[in-house]
């Protein structure tokens, strides 16, 4: 036979719970809309207490205490709610914030001395073919090596002693623009 009492049943607390949330599920609920906006935010956090208050339901004490417990509950399913929401909220704006700083850059791109193009034809041809096909049509350069039978390490000498013999032609060229790095430069 069972010794247990009805009043010493395992699911009693949870039971007892259930029904006390449903019967004033009304007033809780607007409780927590008045906290809140919107009504489906307001169900989730209920819905959400009243899973925590069903999980703990075997640490409630007294019955009679159920209302102060159960406040409890709701009041810290808000303070997570806004916790998680001003999280999500402080990530847009930072998102917001980087978009704009990217946006705010590329206003800002600065354009390259016109002299460079005109530049290259006074190169060698080996150093004019590098710096086009590796720079301007932007060709691996190790893509470029195996198309002209050289190494890789020796198509990249080719490509900084390219690089070289254009910057010395640009600051013969271009002189105090050079210096400033030809971004939006207006010599010719």
């Amino acid at each position: 036979m069972d010794n247990q009492t009805p009043h010493e049943s395992k699911d009693e607390p949870a039971t007892f719970v259930a029904q006390a949330v449903a019967r004033d599920r009304k007033r809780y609920l607007s409780f927590v809309r008045r906290r809140v906006s919107g009504v489906e935010i307001a169900e989730d956090i209920l819905q959400e207490a009243t899973m925590r208050a069903l999980e703990r339901a075997d640490t409630l004490r007294e019955q009679p205490a159920f209302e102060g417990w159960f406040f409890r509950i709701l009041r810290n399913a808000i303070i997570d709610f806004r916790r998680r929401r001003s999280v999500v909220v402080r990530g847009n704006e930072a998102f917001t914030a980087e978009a704009e700083d990217r946006t705010e850059a590329e206003e800002r791109e600065v354009h390259p001395c016109a002299s460079v193009v005109p530049l290259l034809s006074e190169l060698k041809e080996e150093y004019r073919d590098v710096l086009q096909r590796v720079e301007i049509d932007e060709q691996k350069v190790r893509d470029f090596a195996e198309h002209e039978g050289i190494s890789p390490s020796n198509a990249g000498v080719r490509v900084h002693r390219a690089r070289a013999a254009l910057k010395k032609q640009v600051e013969t060229t271009c002189g105090a623009c050079a210096a400033a790095g030809c971004h939006d430069c207006c010599c010719s």
